[in-house]
């Protein structure tokens, strides 16, 4: 496989269904923040959710409450919200993604990237997005070292 097949392409253009040209581009921090901050305006994090719901808290549990919400928001901090996002918003997330370095002052919303969505070929897209981020080749398992019949503590 060649090194452009295995790293991907910074950039592909695809037509919508009125032959309006879209170039798609790898995404940047800069598009990963951007799509999260708009993510949360539908989907808020552990901590935002208990800011939310802390007046109904009664006050002897309210250090027990803010501990377990803190340790939620730990734990969806190690993971990407792309990963934890409901099926419904991933499509919509990685057009969001993939239009941010050219279009996002078009498309800069889940709402707008889903009425994008509804002009364009889905399979030429998946196409798009697979050339932009090609899947990575399965890491080839390692052999057990052959046993030697010693034990650790023996020399």
């Amino acid at each position: 496989m060649s090194l452009v097949g295995t790293l991907g392409r910074e950039e592909v253009a695809i037509l919508n269904r009125r032959g309006q040209e879209y170039r798609l581009a790898r995404p940047t921090v800069g598009a990963i923040l951007a799509v999260e901050r708009e993510y949360r305006k539908h989907n808020p994090g552990p901590l935002a959710k208990a800011a939310m719901h802390a007046k109904h808290v009664p006050v002897e549990h309210a250090a027990a409450y803010w501990a377990a919400a803190y340790r939620s928001e730990a734990i969806e901090a190690d993971s990407c919200f792309m990963d934890d996002a409901p099926s419904i918003y991933k499509l919509p997330l990685t057009v969001l993604l993939l239009l941010h370095r050219h279009h996002r002052d078009e498309v800069n919303t889940i709402e707008q990237a889903a009425d994008w969505l509804a002009n364009i070929d889905l399979e030429e897209f998946q196409q798009a997005s697979l050339i932009l981020n090609p899947p990575k080749p399965h890491a080839r398992p390692t052999e057990a070292p052959a046993p030697t019949g010693l034990t650790s503590s023996e020399p």
